[in-house]
């Protein structure tokens, strides 16, 4: 039996898009809209929902920065005292 040979062709490497940061708070603000939904913006803005959803989480946790990873705040101990920060924001604007 003859065997022939296949063509495969692989996809090309998917890079990491990088999107401005203005861009990104806005995306996320249109997320808190009246009546908008994450997968609509995601969709109408070309993206996966779940990188938007990713950035609304960055938001919460203080202003949408570009390397949330390596910008941690810490909290300020002063005579043995630990100062708090304030408690998260629970209103539907958005925190970024």
């Amino acid at each position: 039996m003859d065997t022939v040979p296949q063509t495969v062709e692989l996809p090309a490497k998917r890079q990491n898009r990088r999107y401005p940061l203005e861009w990104k708070r806005s995306v996320v603000e249109q997320t808190f809209e009246p009546g908008a939904s994450v997968a609509r913006v995601a969709r109408d803005n070309n993206i996966n929902a779940n990188q938007v959803w990713a950035w609304r989480k960055l938001c919460a946790q203080g202003p949408l920065i570009e390397d949330a990873q390596t910008e941690t705040m810490l909290p300020v101990v002063a005579d043995g005292r630990v100062d708090r920060p304030p408690a998260r924001r629970t209103s539907t604007t958005p925190p970024c």
